[in-house]
């Protein structure tokens, strides 16, 4: 459920498949900097999660369906790691 406190870490396979994406123009604040950026949820085995594709910045290259390698990607700027998709 969307707002639940409920939630436990998961390991998250290495593959999954596109569910949905899109791009996003209006970054947030820290990230102005950044090109615009595709977001997308992924399904991998029994959970969805959400990342950025990080090898495709046109969206009408982008399949639903489509597998994807998914990869933790570190952001120096921001001293973290956001979870990557390559198609």
């Amino acid at each position: 459920n969307c707002r639940s406190a409920d939630v436990e870490w998961v390991e998250v396979p290495e593959e999954g498949v596109l569910v949905t994406f899109t791009k996003v123009y209006a970054r947030p604040q820290g990230y102005e900097e950044f090109d615009p950026y595709i977001i997308a949820i992924v399904e991998a085995g029994d959970v969805r999660v959400m990342g950025w594709v990080m090898n495709i910045n046109d969206e009408t290259k982008l399949k639903i369906g489509s597998k994807v390698k998914i990869q933790p990607v570190y952001i120096e700027k921001h001293d973290k790691y956001i979870i990557g998709f390559y198609v």
